[in-house]
């Protein structure tokens, strides 16, 4: 059997998303590649977004639907992986869209002994109408970096490196392509036998151990410059909330800093196991992670309310950035070299020259000042609207000031009292 008819199992986990499941499914049905197995897998969905699955089902054969108990993405996942036969297999969420031609061009880059893993690049957008407007930002910005390049990784430090740096591959000619998210790739089914479904097992943040122990077998790695994946910015789904609830594998609550923590810990084993020089990549996506973090939990108003917070800034975080210090050189030019290095500098500059504390009140006063620049911008919008109105009503009464003056009646009249106008101003010259 030749790569290119491989069959491709293609995975998606479905949780309340009713509004979006028919353009997600319609996506993968519609694939240039025929020899697909599709399972839905319906982790207990309150609203009709099963129904919607079970519809599709009736109308394609290629469909299988599991219906479950709500257990999280990571456990649908598996469920689906089960079930699935495919050589290899492919994650979507339910409110996401793939290109047509996703599957047959991954399939196609696959010569006859290589590729573990093949990746493509992804576009963000919040509405469908997005993909269709030209004048898209995200668009623009994708499609003039998209060519019909592929990039084949053997080195498997080189591959991990890709992992560690989460979100970015380092490369500014590249679409825009996340190493940790499970989608907007294929995996040879070989790679996911050997997951530790359990150890992935996170109320949130579930992708990174989960691809961890992929990108740890992978040998072969093809990376294809094009934007094939459509990745929905919604921020009322689970995946993009809550980032300050993490449960662990044990059913213990975490907070994102202590889930970040551990996570980097079991890098730094697996790093010192195979004799990887990546320190300073793994150190860089720590400050990076945390910077990112700590701002938002700052802003948001979550970061008083944890006591365990106090505990990870008052230990932890200065022995990272002492560590930064240690290689500031090193440091600064790998921070620069992946066009990041003013987020570096600012970190270090606030948190070691002026106190973890001062980086604290300094991302209140951010936050403080942005909510005072959005107030204000809600009063302008106001007062906009009210100018508008007034606007509105002005030219109402011009348009109806001249359609009476152009009017039968107001003009018979006109003519009518004309000559009793006339006499009126005689009269009153001759007084």
């Amino acid at each position: 059997m030749t790569r290119n008819n491989s069959l491709v199992s293609v995975i998606v986990p479905v949780y309340n998303t009713e509004k979006h499941i028919d353009d997600c499914i319609r996506s993968i049905v519609d694939q240039t590649q025929d020899n697909l197995e599709i399972i839905l897998v319906n982790d207990g969905s309150t609203d009709r977004s099963g129904e919607k699955c079970d519809e599709w089902a009736s109308k394609d054969s290629r469909i299988k639907v599991i219906h479950k108990k709500n257990a999280g993405s990571n456990y649908a996942r598996r469920d689906g992986f089960e079930k699935s036969t495919g050589e290899y297999i492919a994650f979507v969420d339910s409110d996401d869209m793939i290109d047509k031609n996703m599957v047959k061009v991954m399939l196609d880059s696959i010569s006859t002994d290589s590729g573990d893993m093949i990746m493509c690049g992804y576009i963000p957008f919040i509405d469908s109408k997005d993909l269709l407007d030209d004048k898209n930002p995200s668009l623009k910005y994708c499609k003039s970096r998209s060519s019909s390049e592929e990039f084949i990784v053997n080195n498997p430090e080189k591959i991990y490196e890709y992992f560690l740096v989460r979100h970015r591959i380092p490369d500014d000619n590249l679409v825009p392509i996340s190493t940790i998210s499970p989608c907007m790739r294929l995996i040879k089914r070989s790679l996911l036998e050997e997951i530790d479904w359990l150890a992935s097992n996170y109320a949130c943040g579930e992708d990174i151990p989960m691809m961890r122990q992929v990108y740890q077998n992978t040998k072969c790695l093809i990376i294809i410059n094009r934007p094939f994946y459509f990745y929905r910015q919604d921020l009322n789904s689970r995946s993009r909330s809550g980032i300050n609830n993490f449960t662990n594998p044990s059913g213990e609550w975490q907070g994102i800093f202590e889930f970040l923590h551990s996570q980097f810990d079991i890098d730094r084993k697996y790093i010192k196991s195979k004799g990887y020089d990546l320190s300073v990549e793994l150190l860089w996506q720590e400050i990076f992670s945390y910077y990112w973090y700590l701002k938002d939990e700052i802003k948001n108003g979550n970061f008083d309310n944890d006591p365990r917070q106090e505990k990870f800034l008052s230990s932890i975080l200065p022995s990272i950035i002492k560590n930064a210090k240690n290689h500031d050189q090193k440091f600064s030019m790998y921070a620069n070299k992946i066009g990041i290095g003013s987020i570096y500098h600012e970190f270090l500059d606030i948190a070691s020259q002026r106190g973890v504390a001062a980086f604290v009140e300094y991302y209140k006063g951010w936050g403080k000042s942005q909510n005072d620049i959005t107030n204000l911008r809600t009063e302008l919008d106001l007062a906009q609207q009210k100018i508008d109105e007034l606007q509105n009503n002005l030219n109402y009464q011009k348009t109806e000031n001249k359609n009476i003056l152009n009017s039968k009646t107001y003009r018979t009249g006109k003519i009518i009292t004309s000559p009793v106008r006339l006499i009126n101003r005689i009269i009153k010259r001759n007084k």
